[in-house]
């Protein structure tokens, strides 16, 4: 129960709103890593897919992943069947696969994938700051004037008393 308890948590991560899309892009670049690391060692292709879906941490993602390889062996490329995980893999990434598959260098379009999705994750990862930045600053002046309030009320209503 607390494997299926772990793959639906990692179900709902991903749809969390802002979440989501960081945990999604996380497994991903797992995934396209070790992809890549294990295609330049010399892998096959298929076999570089197969052992670098147990590198991703999300569990419903890899379970998705493992069956995206399941397929690959009964001979469907990798673009098709990324194609069909279009929800989780970008389109630019699904391209340069493309690419990579029809050129026959499935590691450098590894490799340029890579770079896609660590880009778009530094880009997301500052675009959160930005926006956290502010709501931090709106808390804290929050707590600084409920901190204020506390100390003048009593003040305030002590005046109130020596005037009667």
């Amino acid at each position: 129960t607390s494997m299926a308890a772990r793959l639906i948590f990692d179900r709902v991560m991903i749809r969390v709103p802002l979440v989501g899309a960081f945990v999604r892009d996380i497994a991903i670049l797992q995934f396209l890593r070790s992809v890549h690391a294990l295609s330049a060692a010399g892998f096959v292709p298929i076999d570089a897919i197969s052992q670098a879906c147990s590198t991703v941490s999300n569990r419903h993602i890899r379970a998705q992943l493992e069956h995206m390889s399941a397929v690959l062996v009964h001979g469907t490329k990798l673009s098709v069947a990324m194609n069909k995980l279009e929800h989780l893999i970008p389109s630019a990434v699904r391209q340069l696969i493309m690419v990579g598959e029809h050129s026959g260098n499935i590691t450098k379009a590894c490799e340029g994938c890579c770079d896609f999705m660590q880009n778009q994750l530094m880009r997301r990862t500052n675009g959160a700051m930005g926006l956290i930045e502010p709501l931090l600053t709106i808390g804290l002046a929050t707590c600084i004037g409920w901190i204020v309030l506390a100390m003048y009320m009593p003040m305030f209503k002590m005046f109130d008393v020596l005037d009667y």
